[in-house]
């Protein structure tokens, strides 16, 4: 695996209606996934 160097993003938008809609496995992995774009790690 490759990491391409990004930066902290400005803003992120979140639909919590779709998330919420989610399967809880997908809706867990999903919050992850939102919090490493937010962080950038």
């Amino acid at each position: 695996m490759e990491y391409i160097p990004t930066k902290i993003v400005d803003e992120l938008l979140i639909d919590f209606e779709v998330i919420a809609q989610a399967p809880s496995f997908i809706r867990a992995a999903a919050i992850c996934d939102l919090l490493s774009i937010a962080t950038g790690r």
